[in-house]
This record gives C-alpha cells, sequence and structure tokens, in this order.
C-alpha cells in the first residue's frame, strides 16, 4: 500500500511498513522526479493502482506502473502529461469524483476522459458556470448531490434520470450567517 503526498514540490510517495512485527513505519520511496516539479493540487490514486496528478499549472498526469500494481517512484512506471493538445482548455485540472465516475475540474468547466481516444471532453452540462474564471472542485453533499466549488459561486449539482447533470448556481454571500 502507498500514500501519496503531493508538495510544493512535487508527488511523493511512501510505503507503510511493519518491520518485525513491531510500530507501524512509514518508509519514504522518493519523488516522482518526471512529474509535477511544483505545487502538487490534487494526488488521486485508481484501484488498478495507477495515479492521477494535477500539477497548478502544469497539466495533468497520468503515473502508471510497468509491472502492476502500485506506482512508485523506485519501480519502473510511465508517465503520461496531458494538456491542452489532449482536450483540456487550462495548464491544470482537478480530479474529482461524481457520482462513481472520475472527473477533471478545469477552469470553467468538468471533463470526462475518454480512455479509447486518449482526449479530455467537456462535459455540455456545466456549460451554465463558464465565464466565472475559476477552478473547479468538488465536496460531497450528499449520495446524489454534489458542490461545485468555483470563485464565489457555489453551485448544487445532480443528476438527472436521463444522465444529465442539473446545476443550481448559489452564491457564497448567500450561505453566510446571518
Amino acid at each position: 500500500r502507498r500514500l501519496y503526498i503531493g508538495t510544493i514540490e512535487g508527488l511523493a510517495a511512501f510505503r507503510r511498513t511493519n518491520p518485525g512485527g513491531g510500530v507501524p513505519q512509514w518508509e519514504y520511496l522518493g519523488k516522482f522526479e518526471e512529474t509535477v516539479t511544483a505545487e502538487v493540487r490534487d494526488v488521486y490514486p485508481m484501484e488498478d493502482g495507477s495515479v492521477w496528478v494535477n500539477g497548478f499549472t502544469s497539466g495533468l498526469f497520468h503515473i502508471v506502473s510497468k509491472d502492476g500494481g502500485p506506482v512508485s517512484p523506485d519501480k519502473p512506471h510511465e508517465v503520461r502529461l496531458y494538456d491542452e493538445d489532449d482536450g483540456l482548455v487550462d495548464g491544470g485540472s482537478a480530479v474529482i469524483e461524481l457520482f462513481d465516475e472520475l472527473y477533471f475540474g478545469g477552469l470553467d468547466t468538468c471533463y470526462r476522459f475518454d480512455e479509447e481516444t486518449g482526449k479530455f471532453n467537456p462535459i455540455p452540462d456545466f456549460e451554465s458556470v463558464r465565464g466565472l474564471g475559476g477552478q473547479i472542485y468538488a465536496i460531497p453533499y450528499s449520495k446524489d448531490t454534489f458542490i461545485l466549488n468555483l470563485q464565489g459561486l457555489a453551485s448544487f449539482v445532480t443528476k438527472g434520470d436521463d444522465g444529465s447533470y442539473i446545476l443550481d448556481p448559489t452564491p457564497f454571500s448567500a450561505f453566510r450567517a446571518q
């Protein structure tokens, strides 16, 4: 098992060890030098052992182990950088999970990754939040509702019966205590 920590100097990995059955310890495995070398905003480990990493302005990285299992800087792995050429309109994207699916929140919109083409596609239902100039982050609210955190705006998101997304934008000022 691995623990990934995003720092202002990149992505680091640790492994939990239990030497001789004693007190568990965290062993530092190193940094992923070929990924984000500046501030890491999001780290999202996947069930298959790969990791998505968002650098503040450097794009979105996907790290995959060459021998299976969790990625580690001290073992063979591949790093793929996704950017504007892959459909992301801005330099970085937050990795978010909505409704048991993986999405990527960029400036003013959310994307879904198409594994067949290797491209990111904007989700049309999120067009109503375009132009706000803010990075999208998701906060779980309930089983079927998320709050998208935008610059000065919270947008409650629910999934419609037809699979579309319904956004209800609310200014943050509405949440202030009276």
